[in-house]
């Protein structure tokens, strides 16, 4: 999608990731396939002079200039009040609308509002989903939450899920994907590999510092 975005389409492209994750993986990433996507880190978003409530100018272009807006653990901005979530939903403003991919193993941490929250970044409106049989998908949401989660039926949410997200899993790619490739920006073709864990045992003992 980053290819498709910088190089076919010559649009901007942005990540927004934990510092820790923009200085490390991602910094990888863009030495490695030579992307021109911008990085900036959830820190930065809250500060960007662009969106409101800071001083800071680590954005390259302007706002509507960006066409495609990634967010790496997305879960972060499930709080709808926080500084660094007001200043994302004033990103994703614009006409065009933006693409946006939001990636997290952990959508839901406290409720499922906090999915709700997520959602909400790039659904456009409450009756986006009526087409399926959800006027409202507010309402799905507090008749969801009103159940218990541990016995909560699978088809209350799935319609919602089935139209917004997609599960990959390390042991899914490794199944179904066992001898795929991708190109480089140099024409060489890789074969997709996961690094085996190597595990190492270290003993301690903290009575001495005690």
């Amino acid at each position: 999608l980053f290819m498709e975005v910088i190089e076919r389409n010559r649009q901007r492209a942005l990540l927004i990731a934990p510092a820790q994750l923009r200085d490390g993986m991602w910094a990888q990433f863009r030495a490695r396939y030579q992307s021109g996507i911008e990085v900036v880190s959830f820190e930065q978003v809250a500060d960007d002079a662009q969106l409101g409530e800071g001083e800071g100018s680590a954005l390259k272009a302007d706002v509507d200039d960006y066409s495609l807006i990634v967010i790496d653990e997305a879960h972060a901005f499930r709080n709808p009040d926080a500084k660094r979530a007001r200043a994302l939903r004033r990103l994703l403003r614009g006409d065009p609308p933006k693409k946006v991919v939001m990636l997290t193993a952990t959508p839901v941490n406290n409720s499922l509002w906090d999915l709700y929250d997520l959602l909400t970044y790039f659904v456009g409106h409450d009756a986006v989903f009526a087409d399926r049989g959800i006027p409202s998908l507010k309402r799905r949401f507090h008749e969801a939450a009103a159940e218990d989660p541990f016995t909560l039926r699978p088809d209350v949410l799935f319609d919602i899920l089935d139209a917004t997200t997609v599960r990959r899993t390390r042991h899914f790619v490794q199944r179904f994907y066992p001898n795929d490739h991708f190109r480089l920006p140099d024409g060489n073709e890789v074969t997709i590999r996961f690094p085996e864990p190597v595990v190492r045992s270290l003993t301690y003992d903290l009575d001495e510092v005690l």
